[in-house]
């Protein structure tokens, strides 16, 4: 169903991204396994595969995406499906308490991550006129929490951000 596919994970090393690599590696594709350290990623796949990729980056910092993700598509000749699975959570501080640390934190990892990939990715999916992202928020991005303030205004921008794209 997805041979000759290239599929890119985000956050691949954690519960999720595992899953979803799983599927997309027993459906054929060629997956490439993102996440922030190498010793994350030996960890989550220990019995690294061909044709497999796992490489590691820093989805924060534009640059990071570029130079490994354009690498990967440059190699592989496309990229089919992105999966922006990373992400974080912080919860315990009211709005008028979250610290800047928080704010960026969730921001960053939750919100620029997106851009990042989607800044790498989407040219090239214009370029071969085809391809899929999958953006995943949180339910709790459609209401707000009390002590959730940054993490829910954060998952509301993915949404956002998601239905822009479209």
């Amino acid at each position: 169903m997805f041979s000759g596919k290239v599929v890119l994970i985000t956050g691949a090393a954690g519960a999720l991204g595992q899953a979803v690599f799983a599927h997309f590696a027993e459906r054929n594709a060629v997956v490439v396994a993102l996440d922030y350290s190498d010793e994350l990623l030996a960890a989550a796949f220990p019995d690294q595969q061909s044709p497999h990729r796992y490489l590691s980056l820093d989805l924060t910092k534009r640059e990071s995406c570029h130079q490994v993700i354009s690498g990967v598509i440059a190699e592989l000749g496309r990229a089919d499906v992105l999966c922006n699975i990373a992400g974080g959570f912080i919860m315990g501080e009211a709005v008028h308490e979250t610290s800047d640390k928080t704010w960026d934190f969730l921001f960053e990892l939750n919100t620029r991550s997106i851009v990042n990939t989607a800044s790498v990715v989407v040219p090239a999916m214009l370029q071969q006129n085809s391809g899929k992202i999958i953006n995943v928020a949180a339910r709790a991005a459609t209401t707000g929490y009390a002590l959730m303030g940054a993490y829910t205004a954060s998952k509301a921008a993915v949404m956002r951000l998601t239905e822009s794209m479209a």
